[in-house]
């Protein structure tokens, strides 16, 4: 006879940025909490949503992408992170440095 046992676990977070971003560069804020299974990922500005489209990605694995980053981007960001046990969500602030000069260039 052969058992199988299945594993849930509502999302939790053990560490989340801060993030640094490179004015005109792309940036990836990554959203990784532990949970499974594996979630689906809500992000946040200033508390509003963030949606695919213009110059942002949700990719499915919680990573927001930012194409050419400007000093708007600077702020506060929340990953909300949802699965059929609960959710779970954290903040943390981004911080828009210049352009970056170490090699390779974005």
């Amino acid at each position: 006879m052969i058992f199988l046992i299945s594993v849930a676990i509502a999302p939790t977070f053990v560490e989340f940025g801060p993030f640094y971003l490179y004015k005109d560069c792309e940036a990836r804020l990554k959203c990784q909490p532990k949970a499974i299974p594996k979630p689906t990922f809500r992000w946040y500005k200033g508390g509003s949503e963030i949606k695919t489209g213009a110059r942002y990605t949700v990719e499915s694995d919680g990573t927001l992408v930012i194409d050419k980053v400007n000093k708007q981007d600077a702020g506060q960001y929340r990953c909300l992170a949802i699965n059929f046990l609960n959710e779970a969500s954290a903040n943390a602030a981004a911080y828009v440095l210049g352009k970056q000069t170490v090699l390779p260039p974005c």
